[in-house]
């Protein structure tokens, strides 16, 4: 058990959010990795969600997990390409990603995560133009 569920329901929340809201556009794995600016948007719209977390009072250091994206954008774009082209919880998040019941949750969470935004006058551009994937 995590020492604070909460925080790391929105850090995972965070980590999943950005990345499904662009993979939505096109809702498949080759369409979304060929599309290189919208992988980066999506990096960097994650980058805004961690942000967000850690104005909300997560210490996001609690959660190494998240550490690969103080990298780069271009090789968190070569590891998130690895790692959806050959590692296989990737490609089963991938086929659950494309249904319309996880766009659907996608969207309710990326609602509560602009709201949350809002009340924290925090802007998030990156993942406010990915919001028009998820209908």
């Amino acid at each position: 058990l995590q020492e604070n569920m909460l925080h790391w329901l929105w850090v995972h929340n965070a980590g999943v959010i950005g990345f499904a809201a662009g993979f939505a556009k096109y809702g498949d794995v080759k369409g979304y990795l060929a599309d290189k600016e919208l992988v980066y948007q999506s990096i960097r719209a994650t980058k805004e969600l961690y942000k967000l977390c850690e104005l909300r009072g997560v210490e996001m250091g609690k959660y190494p997990e998240t550490s690969f994206m103080k990298f780069p954008n271009w090789l968190v774009a070569i590891l998130l390409r690895w790692n959806f082209g050959r590692n296989e919880s990737m490609q089963r998040y991938t086929a659950h990603a494309a249904s319309e019941g996880s766009r659907r949750e996608t969207k309710y969470h990326y609602d509560r995560v602009m709201r949350n935004a809002g009340e924290l006058n925090f802007e998030m551009p990156d993942l406010k133009a990915l919001g028009i994937y998820l209908g």
